[in-house]
């Protein structure tokens, strides 16, 4: 099978917009040109990529796989140049790096200052994603490493510990449960919450503890920043249960309390996680060593904390 990347573009143009000609005019090409290109396209995979109909056309199975892949091929193609393109400028590395919200602490930012300092000649794009998009960044090559939940599948990638951390419950100052010393998950189910979005590690735990409580958690706002979510406990829209290293970060100057639960699913630890060591460049694996060499232990004693 021969492919060229303007036949991956076209390819791709047209399943988006399920549109010869809307897909042509997305890579400068003429409906007869880029009809003639699918069709060699599809003698070259040697099986038909669409349904074709007085409809429109449609992904058959063989199409939906060549998307993934095409997909795939033009953000490497894309990487590539950026990657080559800092070369040429006197760059020698670029790490790709995806985290997910309780790994953004003051901890990684100053691992990545250090890091960035010791090795002036590598760039880093930090990204933040849930969880499982991280996983699926890694596994697919575009990104390098990750920061996941431990709770998260990481199958066929290599990981390592990074952080030991714990879920605790964060209240306005004056709720009934900021008095207790610890407190569990069920009791806090009569009160309305603001938490993480949907798909977060989080989220998708508290959930399933509500569920097997035979209750629901009551939401009244979900959002995607730990330092948002405390400003509106601090309002009194609601109670959260956040990662405690987060909550000890975002939470100095809110009027809040923070306890720990009692429960025992309620350790959140975080891990390291990479496609391939050995095809990892030698200051990827540099960074792995610092972010765990340096990653703070396990919580204290369990204590009730107030801010204010």
């Amino acid at each position: 099978m021969h492919f060229d990347l303007v036949d991956l573009r076209l390819f791709v143009g047209v399943a988006d917009e399920l549109s010869l000609t809307r897909g042509a005019a997305k890579v400068a090409l003429s409906t007869p040109a880029a009809s003639l290109r699918i069709k060699n396209l599809e003698l070259s995979v040697g099986t038909p990529l669409f349904d074709r109909s007085s409809q429109g056309l449609r992904l058959r199975p063989a199409g939906h796989a060549l998307l993934h892949h095409a997909r795939l091929v033009l953000r490497q193609v894309a990487i590539l140049r950026g990657d080559l393109g800092e070369y040429a400028q006197g760059v020698k590395g670029h790490l790709r790096v995806m985290v997910n919200t309780s790994a953004m602490s003051d901890h990684f930012t100053e691992v990545l200052r250090t890091f960035l300092i010791e090795h002036p000649e590598v760039n880093i794009d930090v990204r933040e994603k849930l969880s499982p998009d991280i996983v699926r960044a890694v596994t697919d090559a575009t990104a390098d490493l990750g920061i996941i939940s431990e709770r998260v599948k990481a199958d066929g990638l290599a990981v390592f510990p990074y952080r030991r951390d714990r879920l605790v419950l964060v209240t306005p100052a004056q709720h009934p449960l900021a008095s207790r010393m610890s407190v569990s998950f069920e009791e806090t189910l009569d009160y309305d919450f603001v938490g993480l979005q949907e798909g977060s590690a989080i989220h998708t735990v508290l959930d399933q503890a509500a569920r097997d409580a035979h209750r629901r958690l009551l939401i009244r706002a979900q959002i995607a920043s730990y330092e948002m979510i405390c400003r509106m406990i601090e309002k009194g829209i609601g109670i959260g249960i956040l990662p405690e290293s987060a909550a000890r970060q975002h939470a100095v100057g809110h009027g809040i309390r923070m306890m720990p639960l009692q429960d025992g699913w309620s350790r959140n630890d975080l891990v390291i996680c990479a496609r391939d060591m050995t095809t990892l460049p030698s200051f990827g694996r540099e960074l792995i060593d610092l972010l765990t060499a340096e990653a703070p232990g396990q919580p204290g004693r369990q204590t009730v904390v107030a801010y204010s």
